[in-house]
C-alpha cells in the first residue's frame, strides 16, 4: 500500500511537428450543401423527417449543426448535389414541417476534403495548419469537422482542386515504396 502522502501527477504531452504528417488526403466532389434554419423546438420533428427521407435521396456525407442565438438552430446537410433539391422538396411537403417556418439555402457544388490521421487529438495545431494554408490560398471553408484521427473540410466546388493542392503542399504525406 502506498503512503498517504504520495501524490499522483498527471502528465500531458504536446507533440509538435515541423511539417505535420498525415496518412492521406482524399476528396469528394459533386456534393451539395442544404442548410436549414429553424426554431430549436422543432429539432425532433425535423430529425424524424430526415431519418425517413435519408433512404429516398441517398446517404448524407456529413450532418452538422449549430445553435443560432438562444432559440434557433442551423442544420447543414452534405449530400450528392443532384439530391439536394429533391431532399428540400420532400421535406417541405411533410406534415408538421411547413408550420414551423424553416428556411432553406443551398450551396452547390461543394467539395469535401478528408485528412486522415494519425492521432490528431494528440498533436497540436493540425486544424490551425489546415485553416491557415487554405486562407493563404484564398479558399473559403464552409464547414469543418474534426475527430480523433480525421478532419473534413468543405469548400466551394470551384475551389476544391486548389484546396487539395494547398493541403498536399502543406502536409507531409508519407508514401509506401
Amino acid at each position: 500500500m502506498g503512503n498517504q502522502s504520495e501524490r499522483y501527477v498527471e502528465t500531458i504531452a504536446v507533440y509538435r511537428e515541423e511539417r505535420v504528417k498525415v496518412y492521406g488526403i482524399s476528396r469528394r466532389t459533386h456534393l451539395g450543401l442544404a442548410i436549414a434554419s429553424f426554431p430549436l423546438q422543432y429539432w425532433s420533428t425535423l430529425g424524424e423527417q430526415l431519418e425517413r427521407q435519408a433512404t429516398a435521396v441517398g446517404p448524407f456525407e456529413l450532418v452538422t449543426g449549430q445553435m443560432v442565438g438562444d432559440t434557433g438552430f442551423e442544420l447543414q446537410l452534405l449530400l450528392p448535389a443532384a439530391a439536394v433539391p429533391e431532399l428540400i422538396t420532400r421535406l417541405e411537403c411533410q406534415p408538421g414541417l411547413k408550420e414551423f417556418g424553416a428556411t432553406w439555402r443551398t450551396v452547390t457544388p461543394v467539395t469535401m476534403l478528408y485528412l486522415h490521421g494519425p492521432h490528431f487529438q494528440e498533436r497540436y495545431g493540425i486544424a490551425e495548419t489546415a485553416f491557415a494554408a487554405l486562407a493563404a490560398g484564398g479558399i473559403e471553408i464552409l464547414i469543418a469537422g474534426c475527430a480523433g484521427t480525421s478532419m473534413c473540410l468543405v469548400t466551394h466546388g470551384h475551389q476544391g482542386d486548389q484546396a487539395l493542392r494547398q493541403l498536399q503542399e502543406t502536409f507531409l504525406i508519407p508514401t509506401t515504396p
